[in-house]
């Protein structure tokens, strides 16, 4: 009996239920051994507060790339949160500017994501440069976006250093070596969890290009995300596009001023649709659909996509009620925590949630739905 080798940790959260529906808070806890990206931007914030130049002047935040061998698209998701840790730092934001940020992420072969952003003037010449590692998978797994990732319990007497080891492996091959899985012509599953898309109520076909699971949407389409739980235990699910959170455009703040909630909660053997940004809890306009368009199109030119594909990433975790146990394999998984198709905010959405309360998991599995084009 290894068991005493791996200590699970748990985060506490709020969430919001709904018939079918659920959403979920998951306020900052300690992580052992792991950076999230927010405490990566924050220091990269810090360091940027402290430059005479940027205590002057006004600082754009332009274009985060990921890795060129990948088509990930989480760029828009470091972007919007770097420009938020600006904020609270006190440096001003705006386009344009004579300062401009940009940046780079990528897989590192001996764990995590690292995570470059460049201070450049307005010809382009670098001023600084700061690179800093995230390697707390709630993040890396949706920056990286591999079609389908499944995390499996270790042995009970694996050492910790191992798991992680082990961990950072499957999601490089994840990503390198994709092996996805289509049920019902419609779902990408991880295992006994999958994700759908839908227009109109009505399921669209995935299709398998290099490795990718690809739906056809088009400029113009509003869509539903379907999650599917077939599994024996609750899940807490967090579903980013193009690396933004779908509770990026919430009216439901915490005291710090961020949106409150980071998941969706899913019955076991049940499903649910995800119908839009989230907006407030209950009311004719609580989502905002999500619409495909050009960020060409739009009148807000500060996200832009690095790539002519967007991507639907959701990420999953066991939830379970303050006064259970966590499910016996939970230890096992370690303690660690250009004319671009993209998703705008849409028409409102009606809905209406209340809140109840969970705790929430390690990643066990993601699924990554791309669109656009190749």
């Amino acid at each position: 009996m290894c068991f005493y080798r791996h200590l699970s940790l748990t985060r506490s959260a709020l969430i919001l239920f709904l018939v079918g529906f659920g959403m979920l808070q998951m306020p900052q806890a300690a992580r052992a051994q792991a950076k999230s990206l927010r405490e990566a931007l924050d220091e990269i914030a810090a360091k940027l507060a402290e430059l005479p130049e940027v205590q002057s002047e006004a600082v754009n935040v332009g274009s985060i790339t990921g890795p060129a061998t990948l088509g990930s698209t989480g760029g828009p998701g470091i972007q919007k949160a770097l420009a938020d840790a600006l904020k609270e730092k006190g440096i001003k934001v705006k386009q344009p500017a004579n300062l401009g940020l940009t940046g780079e992420y990528n897989l590192r072969p001996e764990g995590g994501v690292e995570v470059v952003v460049k201070l450049v003037d307005k010809f382009g010449k670098a001023l600084a440069r700061y690179p800093r590692v995230v390697t707390d998978y709630v993040d890396t797994v949706p920056l990286i976006q591999p079609p389908v990732l499944q995390f499996k319990p270790a042995d009970p007497c694996t050492p910790l250093a191992q798991i992680k080891k082990d961990k950072d492996q499957a999601l490089i091959n994840a990503a390198y070596e994709p092996k996805p899985n289509v049920e019902q012509k419609t779902r990408l599953a991880a295992g006994k969890l999958s994700v759908e898309v839908l227009v109109g109520n009505k399921p669209l076909p995935i299709a398998i290009e290099s490795g990718q699971g690809f739906v056809p949407l088009q400029s113009g389409n509003e869509y539903t995300i379907k999650i599917h739980n077939d599994s024996d235990l609750e899940v807490a699910a967090k579903v980013t596009i193009d690396g933004l959170s779908i509770f990026e455009f919430t009216s439901v703040k915490g005291k710090d001023g961020k949106p409150l909630y980071e998941h969706v909660l899913v019955p076991s053997h049940g499903a649910f649709e995800v119908r839009g940004w989230h907006n407030k809890n209950s009311g004719n306009d609580a989502n905002f659909a999500f619409l495909v368009g050009k960020y060409a199109d739009d009148k807000d030119q500060s996200l832009k996509p690095a790539d002519k594909v967007g991507a639907i990433n959701v990420t999953f975790a066991a939830a379970w009620k303050k006064d259970q146990k966590a499910p016996t394999d939970e230890a096992l998984l370690g303690a660690f925590a250009s004319g671009s198709l993209s998703t705008h905010k849409g028409p409102p959405r009606p809905g209406e949630v209340v809140e109840v309360e969970r705790n929430i998991g390690q990643v066990r599995a993601s699924v990554t739905v791309k669109y656009g084009t190749k």
